[in-house]
């Protein structure tokens, strides 16, 4: 197998417009009040929970799926750790009072070994690397939504 770093995306604490409006100033000290919106079949509080500025705020609903998670999030439900670029795709999204992103997970394009010499394998592997590499500003969440 080989793999090839393409990219890495930032992650921040989101939540919608109307829930830092409607709930986030009445939260108390740490994030008192507030819902996060866990990954899985969490029983404990996971320890990026805990460094974040919210290490108050309860986990009331967890799931599996990033994609719902966004729409919860959306739909004002709670806060929750996002890839930056969800924001890109739901303009609803916001990031919480007092956080900034920070650098996350890397994307990588894996090819088996046995593929590496094979012209058309690696030409697409090639233009996909590039394709992702245009996108790096919505990857750093230094882009605007696209129309």
């Amino acid at each position: 197998m080989l793999g090839r770093k393409v990219i890495q995306y930032w992650a921040g604490i989101y939540a919608s417009k109307t829930y830092i409006r409607d709930v986030f100033p009445s939260a108390g000290p740490k994030g008192q009040g507030l819902t996060w919106i866990g990954w899985g079949d969490v029983e404990t509080m996971p320890e990026w929970v805990k460094t974040s500025p919210f290490p108050r705020a309860d986990i009331k609903h967890t799931v599996r799926e990033g994609i719902m998670q966004m729409y919860m999030v959306e739909n004002g439900m709670g806060i929750t750790q996002l890839p930056c670029y969800a924001q890109h795709y739901c303009p609803e999204l916001q990031l919480m009072p007092g956080t900034t992103l920070q650098p996350d997970r890397n994307i990588w394009l894996l090819l088996h070994g046995d593929l590496k010499d094979t012209v058309r394998v690696r030409l697409l592997v090639d233009f996909i690397a590039d394709e992702l590499k245009k996108l790096r500003p919505m990857f750093e969440g230094t882009s605007t939504r696209a129309t």
